[in-house]
């Protein structure tokens, strides 16, 4: 099935969300499994204030890439929670 492109990124830019939505993905189960420990009673209260600043400070990162990437190829007609990137093809797509 053929995607609708609505742009195409350049390797660099695609390098740098992939690496944001990776890390968001691994810091997002990594902070599940540290709730769970919270709440058996694990005293990991430094660990759970750190990966909720770096979860905090990597949202940001994405939602600022994502804003560039709107204004840069003129996508003001779609919200973030409208596209995805397939990071093979670099295309910008509009989500399902």
């Amino acid at each position: 099935m053929e995607m609708l492109e609505i742009a195409m990124v350049s390797d660099e830019e695609r390098d740098e969300i992939q690496m944001l939505f990776e890390r968001k993905n691994g810091l997002s189960e990594l902070l599940k499994s540290v709730v769970d420990m919270k709440q058996q009673g694990d005293n990991i209260d430094i660990i759970y204030d750190k990966l909720v600043q770096d979860m905090g400070k990597t949202n940001l990162k994405y939602k600022l890439w994502w804003d560039k990437i709107i204004d840069k190829y003129k996508l003001q007609n779609y919200k973030i929670s409208q596209l995805r990137i397939d990071f093979q093809s670099k295309k910008i797509i509009p989500t399902k």
